[in-house]
């Protein structure tokens, strides 16, 4: 029956408020059966409609409210704890927001009720206005009082106007500011990029030169071609970080996508960074699934490498480190790296994607932390049309998640 409600109202013309409700009702209906991805999809449609469709204000309003409450209860039948509270937030915030229209809506009836009574009044006055001679006169002072309030509410809006008037030119000023600091420090940021890119570019070409010159000579065994050739491609790869770091707010049009085998691509990221996960005793478990999307394979390797060597920096000797790929719904490819090192406060998990993060510590060998990579992950992640996130908990360990889709 909801569907054949949806069918018929959900068009232009047609009682699109019966359809916006009949699909509230569906999507909770589906909660019910626990059809999360069934559900999600007629909120999604519901939201749709809500920004194309005129529709009465307070009727609008009652639907954003049932469509916050659903999606909340959608959140929390996947576990998506903060979309669930940021979804309770806006909840709560549009429910305020009607409540308090609504209090202003009754004080604007309640003023209209006495200024009807005061007109039924003058008007009994001036009925009565040639029997009573004294009426003008109550007449008159019920005016002249009137008069005088309405000049004193006029005052007192006037003065409260300029007042409000004057916040506002402060509030724009410091916000003014506060935008200049704001820029002053983004300049600062890039002068230091630009120091250190320049410190750091000429010893790292140095180091692959050496590479490539003593992979040329003879006398060398295949696996010390193959450890050589993986110093070569770290380097360069640590060349073009540097020369990123100049462009940390990229731009997603610059990017160069092409195809890209994701399977190769974990198992290249292990294989690159087994030397260093041995030096500490650590294990590199990587199990992956064959899939292709369409990305940049430089960044895409960055973040890989950058979540890898997060994990063996901050677990302890002898630990296992996991990598796992697979390709999930919705033409999605998930990835996750899961370690078993001291895991993540809480207090730091709010700052933890932030570019010179404070969240910065110490690994496990007390290896040293400058906490610019999780924030170029975001980007790069973000600027694929992905998410990354991640699960933590002391003294057990962390997985950070990253997910792409497989289309553009």
């Amino acid at each position: 029956m909801l569907l054949q409600s949806i069918a018929i109202n959900d068009h232009p013309g047609y009682e699109m408020q019966d359809a916006m409700t009949a699909k509230i009702k569906l999507a909770r209906l589906y909660l019910e059966t626990n059809r999360a991805s069934s559900a999600f999809k007629v909120l999604t449609k519901l939201q749709e409609d809500l920004t194309n469709t005129d529709g009465n204000y307070n009727q609008q309003n009652g639907v954003k409210l049932s469509l916050y409450k659903i999606l909340k209860a959608y959140y929390d039948q996947i576990g998506d704890v903060k979309a669930a509270y940021h979804t309770q937030t806006k909840y709560y915030s549009l429910k305020d927001s009607i409540e308090h229209i609504n209090r202003g809506l009754k004080a604007a009836d309640m003023d209209m009720a006495f200024e009807l009574n005061a007109q039924k009044y003058n008007t009994v006055i001036l009925q009565k206005e040639s029997q009573l001679k004294t009426a003008y006169l109550i007449a008159s002072g019920i005016l002249a009082l009137g008069a005088i309030f309405s000049l004193f509410f006029f005052w007192r809006d006037m003065k409260k106007s300029r007042s409000y008037i004057a916040k506002l030119k402060r509030l724009n000023h410091q916000n003014q500011q506060t935008l200049t600091a704001l820029e002053q420090t983004r300049e600062e940021n890039d002068k230091i990029l630009r120091i250190v890119a320049h410190d750091l570019r000429n010893p790292l070409s140095g180091i692959t030169g050496v590479v490539a010159l003593m992979m040329e000579e003879d006398g060398f065994t295949e696996e010390t071609r193959q450890e050589l050739a993986l110093i070569k491609a770290t380097g360069e790869n640590s060349l073009s970080l540097v020369n990123e770091l100049l462009q940390i707010n990229f731009n997603m049009k610059d990017l160069e996508m092409s195809s890209l085998d994701m399977d190769e691509l974990v198992q290249y990221c292990a294989e690159l960074l087994k030397h260093k996960a041995e030096t500490k005793g650590q294990t590199i478990v990587a199990k992956s699934t064959p899939v292709s999307i369409l990305a940049n394979r430089e960044k895409i390797w960055r973040v890989l490498s950058n979540l890898i060597g997060n994990a063996i920096k901050f677990s302890p000797n002898d630990s296992v480190i996991s990598i796992a790929l697979q390709e999930v719904e919705n033409h999605t490819v998930l990835v996750s790296v899961k370690d078993e090192g001291i895991g993540i406060p809480a207090s730091m998990a709010d700052q933890l994607f932030d570019i010179f993060t404070p969240a910065k510590r110490a690994g496990t060998a007390g290896e040293e932390s400058f906490g610019m990579g999780l924030s170029i992950c975001k980007q790069i992640i973000e600027a694929h049309g992905g998410k990354i996130w991640f699960e933590s908990e002391i003294g057990k360990g962390t997985t950070f998640y990253f997910s792409l889709p497989t289309k553009a």
